[in-house]
């Protein structure tokens, strides 16, 4: 009897020596995945040549992101000249990652009539609690070459 009870404790001290290291590592995995690093990410400026004539019209703006992020991240214009009004296409962007080829959607901006010739600078921003924001710069003619 007491050589069956020394055998089965060898035996569950073995198996407490075998599980042990193996539940302190899975522990230590869990923990380091709960980690959270900050997402890192860039809004693209890729400088277009746009043209708006003095009758006013849509222009759109694609919105390049290169980096990851964690949060939705939302876009939009501000400083429009007075009557112009915007909207997005696509956003906002769920988490994710991009190499900032490819568009992953559109600020559209409809300028008014009788915009005076020159010029106008919009900004165009991206925010997923830190906002960045690029500017966007657009020819005012009579006419644009096309």
């Amino acid at each position: 009897m007491k050589t069956t009870r020394f055998l089965f404790a060898l035996l569950v001290s073995g198996v407490v020596a075998l599980v042990a290291p193996t539940s302190a590592n899975a522990t230590a995995a869990a923990q380091s995945s709960l980690v959270t690093t900050s997402a890192t990410w860039q809004l693209v400026d890729y400088h277009p040549n746009s043209c708006v004539t003095t009758r006013g019209g849509t222009k759109y703006y694609g919105i390049f992101i290169s980096g990851s992020w964690a949060t939705p991240i939302d876009v939009g214009a501000a400083s429009l000249p007075a009557g112009a009004t915007y909207w997005t296409n696509y956003a906002p962007f769920p988490p994710g990652s991009s190499a900032g080829k490819y568009s992953l959607g559109d600020v559209a901006v409809a300028f008014p009539a009788n915009l005076p010739l020159g010029s106008v600078t919009v900004s165009i921003w991206a925010d997923d609690g830190q906002r960045q924001s690029v500017s966007w710069t657009l020819s005012v003619k009579a006419k644009c070459g096309y």
